[in-house]
C-alpha cells in the first residue's frame, strides 16, 4: 500500500487533476438524480393534488349533422345534464360539478376596489380542482337551492381587498354594485398545472344565483365527472361522453363538438415525463462519471509506460503476475475510489443544504419539493464507481502484462 501511496503522490498534480474527474462526476450524479427525486415529487405533489379520475366536458360548436341538426350548432350544458348524468351512473361515479364563467366585474368593499372573474359553481367544485378553503366555508347545497347572494373570495383577491390575518367571513362586498356575503376564502393549491382554473385571482358564488345574476338562465360553461376508483376515466370516459351526446343530438362520431380533459390521462403523461427525466439524469450522471473514470485509465496507462522498467525488475526477480496485477488495479481503485467517495459526501451535502433552502420559502407552487438521495441510489452509484474503476484499470493491467523483463532491462 505504502509503494501505491507513493506512486500516487509522485505526480501529485497529475493525480490531483485526474481525481477531479471522477468527484466531479460522483458529484453530479449524487445532484442530479437527487434534484430529480425533488422535481418529481414535485410533479406527483401537484397532480395529486387535482383530482385523479375525472374529466371535463366543455359544448363546442357541432361539426357533423344529426337528427334533423345542422353542423356549426351551438349548444349548451344544462342544469338537466348534471341530474342525469348523475342518474346514469349513480353507482359509479362520485360527483358531478358544474361551472361558469364570466367576464371581470367590478367588486369593491369600503375603499378598495378591483376588477376580478366571477365563477358560478356546485359544492362538488371544491373537489374536483385543486382548491382548499383557508377561511370560512366553501358554497353549499343550500346556497344553491335558495340562489344564496354569497361568495368565496379567491386568496389573491383577499389579499388585495383586506389587511392580512383579516378574516373577511361575514362581511359584505358589492359585485357589480350588487351585495355578496363572503362565506369563505379559497386557494389554488395547483398553479403549474391548473392556470385557467386557478381560483386565486377569482370570486366563486352559487352557480344558481350566477346564472340568475348573469342572466345564463340554465346554460352551464362546463361540467366536470368524478368516478369512484374502481372505475378508471380512462375506460368509463367514453360512455359518460356518448350519454351526453345523445341528450344533445350530437353524432357519435363528432368529437369536436366536445372539448374533453382528462385527469387520469394527465396523470400517466406526468409519470412518463419524470420516468423519461429519470433516465435523462442517470445517462448523464453516469456519463460524466465514466468521463473521470476514462481518464484515470489513460492516466494509469502513461503510468504504466513510465514504469516499464521497474515493471521488468519485478517481473525478474519473480514477481508472479497477480502481484502486478493487484498492484495496478489497486493503485487505480484507491485513486477513483477516494476521489468518488469524496464527490458523493460533497453531492449529499450540497443536496441537504438545497434541502434546508427550499423548506424555508417552500409553497404550494413548488416544482421543486425535499430533494433527496434514496439509499439504493446511493449504493447503485458506489457500484458503478467500483466497477468503473475495476474497468478502467484493466486496460492499464493489460499493457503491463505485455511488458517483457528482458526488453524492459534493456530499456535507458
Amino acid at each position: 500500500m505504502r509503494d501505491i501511496l507513493q506512486n500516487i503522490m509522485r505526480q501529485k498534480t497529475r493525480s490531483l487533476l485526474t481525481g477531479f474527474g471522477v468527484f466531479w462526476g460522483m458529484f453530479m450524479m449524487v445532484v442530479l438524480l437527487s434534484v430529480n427525486k425533488g422535481v418529481e415529487q414535485g410533479f406527483v405533489g401537484r397532480s395529486v393534488s387535482m383530482s385523479g379520475n375525472n374529466i371535463e366536458i366543455e359544448p363546442q360548436p357541432t361539426t357533423m349533422n344529426y337528427k334533423g341538426m345542422k353542423r356549426d350548432r351551438i349548444w349548451h350544458l344544462r342544469n338537466s345534464d348534471i341530474d342525469a348524468v348523475r342518474r346514469q351512473f349513480a353507482d359509479k361515479i362520485s360527483y358531478v360539478s358544474g361551472i361558469n364563467f364570466e367576464d371581470y366585474s367590478n367588486v369593491a368593499i369600503g375603499k378598495r376596489s378591483g376588477s376580478y372573474i366571477i365563477q358560478g359553481v356546485t359544492p362538488e367544485y371544491l373537489v374536483s380542482i385543486p382548491q382548499r378553503v383557508i377561511y370560512g366555508r366553501y358554497i353549499n347545497t343550500i346556497d344553491i337551492q335558495r340562489k344564496r347572494k354569497v361568495c368565496v373570495i379567491g386568496e389573491d383577491v383577499y389579499k388585495q381587498l383586506f389587511d392580512s390575518d383579516t378574516d373577511p367571513c361575514g362581511q359584505t362586498i358589492t359585485i357589480r354594485d350588487i351585495p355578496y356575503t363572503i362565506a369563505g376564502v379559497a386557494k389554488c393549491t395547483n398553479r403549474q398545472f391548473a392556470e385557467d382554473l386557478n381560483v386565486s385571482p377569482v370570486i366563486q358564488m352559487p352557480l344558481t344565483t350566477c346564472q340568475s345574476i348573469f342572466g345564463r338562465n340554465n346554460d352551464i360553461d362546463l361540467i366536470t365527472v368524478g368516478m369512484k376508483d374502481m372505475y378508471p376515466m380512462t375506460e368509463w370516459d367514453k360512455p359518460v361522453i356518448s350519454f351526453i351526446k345523445e341528450r344533445h343530438k350530437i353524432h357519435p362520431a363528432d368529437d369536436e363538438a366536445l372539448k374533453v380533459y382528462n385527469t387520469a390521462q394527465y396523470q400517466e403523461e406526468v409519470a412518463m415525463a419524470t420516468m423519461g427525466l429519470t433516465i435523462l439524469c442517470w445517462l448523464v450522471g453516469i456519463g460524466t462519471l465514466l468521463a473521470g473514470l476514462i481518464g484515470i485509465s489513460n492516466v494509469m496507462q502513461v503510468s504504466v509506460k513510465e514504469r516499464t522498467k521497474e515493471i521488468g525488475i519485478y517481473r525478474a526477480l519473480g514477481a508472479s503476475p497477480r502481484v502486478i496485477i493487484r498492484q495496478i488495479l489497486t493503485e487505480c481503485l484507491v485513486l477513483a475510489l477516494t476521489t468518488g467517495f469524496l464527490g458523493m459526501i460533497a453531492g449529499l451535502s450540497a443536496v441537504s443544504a438545497l434541502r434546508s433552502s427550499l423548506a424555508a420559502g417552500a409553497t404550494d407552487d413548488d416544482m421543486l419539493t425535499n430533494p433527496y438521495a434514496p439509499f439504493l441510489i446511493t449504493i447503485i452509484s458506489f457500484i458503478i464507481l467500483v466497477g468503473g474503476a475495476v474497468a478502467a484499470g484493466w486496460r492499464p493491467v493489460k499493457q503491463a502484462m505485455k511488458i517483457k523483463a528482458i526488453d524492459a532491462l534493456r530499456q535507458e
